[in-house]
């Protein structure tokens, strides 16, 4: 593999990790959320969606092996 292509899969592997650390603080802070009855609040749902999002990527992400 050439250098550029070693790039590309380094700079690849740091946005999978960081679209795994995100949804996992997404998902925490929907949990507390949950827990403190603010369900139905905007900032939650907006959460929620934005979760949804990122579950689609790593969903993506782990088809191709990242």
């Amino acid at each position: 593999m050439d250098a550029a292509n070693e790039l590309r899969l380094e700079r690849f592997d740091l946005f999978a990790g960081k679209v795994r650390a995100e949804l996992a603080q997404t998902t925490a802070t929907l949990e507390r959320l949950k827990a403190e009855d603010k369900a139905r609040t905007a900032t939650y749902q907006q959460l929620w969606s934005n979760s949804m999002v990122l579950r689609q990527i790593v969903s993506r992400l782990e088809e191709v092996g990242l």
